[in-house]
């Protein structure tokens, strides 16, 4: 039993049957637990958008705002599992008086208009966990993204990444970023998986730290940093082709039905890297041309 409270995340994976073929994951359902609490918490395979709706109807709310010039979508076909693999991590909780650092998703199909607050201090992040990751170091990890790491390490590609990581020093840190998922800073070694993130399951933000991890091994090979655009958007394919097919992997070939923006950029980056290389890599250029510019 534990002897200090801890915030716990759950989310869950769905098979056609035990050992079988992943249809769908679930997001990410977060409680904070004191010892020898125990506290019912709830998944769904919906999205973000499907669950709000649904709690809003069943409390008598009246529905959610489209988007501007948006048109109703037809609902999701039920998914039919007989198979739940659970995902859990879990850390110490927030300081006392402290909220946790929170980022809205970006798959809500509507948007808030933020008006003007107080400053406040930077949170101050969790103590990381030093993760087994069969190298001759551990691998320093926000403890929220600890199952995270057990996703990419049940895959042979992510079990090498992360070894090469942890022996390069890498640690891996969870927070706030603005128009990235993840991000590699090479001068510090560090590893940023986006809080927009959190109630997805860890096979997205598996994905999206397999990518990062493949930025480290260009660091390692001396690819990274660079000095010309075409350099550099060479190592962002490297690194979205790395993520296409992890994600594939994953998903036994058999890429799910997307159910959030994410997903859907996931699956598109594989359809779109396996039907016409070259097309995905103009495409990757045009993206990463003023980024690659600075």
């Amino acid at each position: 039993p534990c002897a200090e409270p801890l915030r716990a995340a759950l989310s869950a994976v769905l098979y056609d049957a035990p050992g079988g073929r992943p249809l769908a994951t679930t997001n990410t359902t977060s409680v904070t637990l004191v010892p020898g609490e125990t506290q019912p918490a709830r998944v769904s395979a919906e999205s973000r958008r499907d669950r709000l709706s649904a709690e809003r109807a069943e409390q008598g709310m009246p529905p959610l705002p489209m988007a501007p010039q948006a048109s109703p979508t037809p609902p999701k076909p039920p998914i039919v599992a007989g198979w739940v693999a659970p995902l859990l991590s879990a850390g110490p909780p927030p300081p006392e008086g402290q909220r946790e650092e929170r980022q809205f998703p970006f798959d809500l199909g509507f948007e808030f208009e933020a008006g003007a607050g107080a400053a406040r201090p930077a949170p101050t992040p969790p103590a990381e966990v030093c993760l087994d990751v069969a190298a001759r170091g551990c691998l320093h990890v926000d403890p929220r993204l600890r199952q995270t790491v057990e996703v990419l390490r049940g895959v042979e590609m992510g079990a090498s990444l992360l070894a090469e990581a942890a022996d390069f020093g890498v640690t891996v840190r969870r927070a706030a970023l603005f128009g990235n998922l993840g991000q590699y800073e090479n001068r510090s070694r560090t590893i940023t998986i986006a809080a927009s993130l959190d109630e997805l399951s860890d096979w997205e933000r598996a994905a999206v730290l397999a990518h990062e991890l493949q930025h480290v091994h260009d660091h390692l090979r001396g690819l990274l940093p660079t000095s010309t655009q075409s350099e550099c958007v060479a190592r962002e394919r490297a690194a979205f082709g790395r993520e296409a097919r992890f994600w594939r992997e994953l998903w036994q070939g058999q890429l799910p039905d997307a159910r959030d923006s994410v997903q859907d950029s996931l699956n598109r980056s594989v359809s779109e890297a396996e039907d016409d290389p070259q097309a995905y890599a103009r495409s990757l250029a045009r993206l990463y041309r003023h980024q690659c510019d600075r």
